[in-house]
């Protein structure tokens, strides 16, 4: 983004920015990343991102919210690791994540996902862009 499926946001950052989506048949959209270090079993991580949504994304225009995902092999969504609330403002917001893995994890999945307690599925959007690295952080 931008351009694609008519489109026309801004990125937050730089020249490009990444839209995930939802879909009607219970498919959503992810990227994923095997980590440079490993992230440790009850060690505190902290992250940010900058998030928004489009309202009018070629039928795909119903806010979602973002989860993370931790494996212990790549693309493997083995421990849900965060979840950010339902996305639906259309200015870039910056979201800073904090968890704690309950085992050693190699990789990270970011995933488009419905809104909490929805019985049907839907077509949704969210825009990311500007994601840090992952901090080892202190538990609060």
């Amino acid at each position: 983004m931008p351009g694609a499926w008519g489109v026309n946001c801004e990125p937050q950052d730089g020249r490009s920015c990444l839209a995930l989506v939802t879909r009607e048949d219970g498919t959503v959209e992810d990227i994923g990343q095997v980590l440079e270090a490993i992230l440790k079993k009850d060690s505190c991580y902290t992250f940010s991102i900058q998030l928004s949504h489009s309202s009018k994304y070629v039928g795909y225009n119903l806010p979602v919210r973002l989860r993370v995902w931790g494996g212990a092999q790549p693309g493997q969504k083995q421990v849900l690791l965060a979840t950010t609330p339902l996305i639906s403002h259309s200015e870039w917001k910056e979201y800073k994540l904090q968890f704690v893995p309950a085992s050693n994890l190699k990789s990270i999945t970011l995933e488009a996902y419905y809104a909490p307690g929805t019985m049907f599925k839907y077509r949704g959007n969210i825009f990311l862009d500007n994601c840090s690295v992952i901090w080892r952080c202190d538990r609060a």
